[in-house]
């Protein structure tokens, strides 16, 4: 198989994993939705407004460091 296609058949299946990955998120939304909690939007439109958005890409480890960093400086109060 030429690298060509190896290159669009792994860029299918990520696309169908971020597709499939983003149903399930609209779908936790969907009751808020319903019951008015939240503004209702069509799972296309829900994606086109996740699309191009980046989140960290600070490793597991070292959120959980710095939220436990946060959560003991809130502790000894100075979150006030």
């Amino acid at each position: 198989m030429k690298i060509k296609n190896i290159t669009k058949l792994l860029m299918s299946s990520c696309k169908t994993k971020i597709e499939k990955d983003l149903w399930d998120l609209w779908k936790t939304l969907y009751p808020l939705m319903i019951k008015k909690e939240l503004k209702f939007m069509s799972f296309d439109e829900y994606k086109n407004e996740c699309k191009g958005k980046t989140y960290s890409k600070k490793s597991y480890k070292d959120i959980q460091s710095e939220m436990l960093s946060v959560v003991k400086n809130h502790e000894r109060g100075g979150g006030k």
